[in-house]
């Protein structure tokens, strides 16, 4: 590399640094899935609405049929991994959510992105989940989806719209997110 090129991509770099430490330039937008701090407990950051909903058409691992979105319905869809503890606690949170609101039109869907199958079934019933769960071979629905942390769990309204995701559960999460859902399941 010449002394010259070298020396237009310190001052473009240079540039750059300068105008967004000034304030002066325009930052590019967030992107609709981006990373949420990793404090993500309910005095954390509201969930960020996009338009955004990825295809989700996998087979089911506990329940008969697909793990897909269905028209009309309000949807949690909640990503997870059986080796990770909040995982754990949020399965029977999420299930005591669907006992509540699914008779107004909520249903729970859970995506597995552990490398194996094996076991995945066994962890939603062992842990109090009846709702259908599915594994992500491959991982092509995680990809289109990105969640952001394990678990992460997206918001889908009754129109099909992601009104944004949420990474993480700590103690107390689904009073948060069964408000978030609330206005969603109204008649």
């Amino acid at each position: 590399m010449t002394l010259a090129r070298l020396c237009t991509l310190f001052f473009g770099a240079a540039m750059f640094l300068a105008t967004i430490g000034c304030g002066g330039g325009t930052m590019p937008p967030k992107p609709a899935h981006a990373e949420l701090p990793k404090d993500a407990s309910r005095s954390g950051p509201d969930l960020e609405p996009t338009t955004d909903t990825p295809a989700l058409d996998l087979a089911s691992l506990n329940t008969a049929g697909r793990v897909k979105l269905t028209p009309g319905k309000v949807t949690v869809v909640f990503f997870f991994a059986t080796w990770h503890e909040p995982s754990k606690k949020a399965l029977p949170k999420l299930q005591e959510l669907i006992n509540k609101h699914g008779a107004r039109g909520l249903e729970i869907l859970g995506v597995s992105f552990d490398e194996e199958p094996d076991g995945v079934a066994e962890f939603a019933r062992t842990h109090g989940a009846r709702f259908p769960v599915a594994w992500d071979e491959g991982r092509n629905v995680s990809e289109a989806w990105r969640p952001t942390k394990v678990p992460t769990l997206f918001i889908i309204d009754r129109t099909g719209k992601n009104r944004g995701s949420r990474g993480g559960w700590h103690d107390g999460e689904e009073q948060d997110l069964e408000q978030r859902l609330l206005p969603l399941l109204a008649p």
